[in-house]
């Protein structure tokens, strides 16, 4: 995929505007508390809460992300796996903060049939600032440093479609800030030696995934014989933003 980071980091990435919420499942999730144990002073859970509380007011966060507001196609193996879970005694849940032996419908950042990423939300508003300049097909490449290796006096950019090279330089006053996701964030600073006095890249981790295959009887409760067409489903998407 040439939206990808390919093999520069050891897990799937977009590479795209909006990053990888354009192209994800969208979900939105609260990590449990335990993960920031051992991050520095200030970055731990309470710190940080606000702020997660405050993206919870710019999203629409929602379990229902049909434009109906309805759950489409559970008949599909949802349906079965819900009454699974209950039979080997999980409990059904609608929080956004996991815990052990219950599972639900996931999260997601969508509004009206159309998911919402960084991009879709705050991009507009950002873009309405006359001092915002937006550079896409653009990869920051290196830190330029001032006369100390804490002080940045730039960043150096380049083209994809042309590889030209471009510094952009930054104001005495200004900072420079770093926020390109989990693994890439933590890559381009210890690439350019910046370790945060050896803080950068430790305690860091990505959503924790498990595969699981599994055989749904022909025709058992709670899965349908026939689950129709995909150009059945995209013909309803299209028509009513709902899936």
């Amino acid at each position: 995929c040439h939206n990808s980071w390919g093999y520069d980091v050891p897990e799937y990435q977009c590479k795209i505007l909006g990053g990888c919420g354009v192209m994800n499942g969208a979900l939105m999730q609260v990590p449990p508390p335990g993960n920031f144990e051992n991050w520095p002073d200030g970055w731990k859970f309470d710190d940080l809460n606000g702020y997660f509380e405050e993206v919870q007011t710019m999203f629409d966060i929602t379990q229902t992300p049909s434009e109906d507001g309805k759950q489409y196609l559970r008949d599909a193996g949802g349906d079965f796996m819900r009454k699974a879970f209950l039979k080997f005694g999980f409990s059904e849940s609608t929080s956004m903060s996991p815990k052990p032996n219950t599972f639900g419908m996931p999260h997601v950042t969508a509004k009206n049939g159309i998911r919402e990423s960084t991009a879709s939300v705050l991009l507009p508003e950002a873009a309405k600032r006359s001092n915002f300049h937006l550079r896409t097909l653009s990869e920051a490449t290196k830190i330029e440093f001032g006369g100390t290796a804490t002080k940045a006096k730039g960043v150096w950019i380049q083209n994809s479609a042309t590889g030209r090279e471009e510094m952009l330089h930054l104001k005495t006053t200004g900072t420079l800030v770093v926020t390109a996701g989990v693994l890439n964030t933590a890559r381009f600073l210890l690439n350019n030696h910046v370790d945060g006095l050896g803080q950068v890249g430790k305690g860091v981790s990505e959503h924790n995934l498990k595969s699981i295959t599994y055989q749904i009887p022909w025709g058992a409760e709670g899965a349908s014989k026939d689950i129709g067409d995909v150009s059945d489903w995209l013909a309803q998407y299209v028509d009513k933003r709902s899936l």
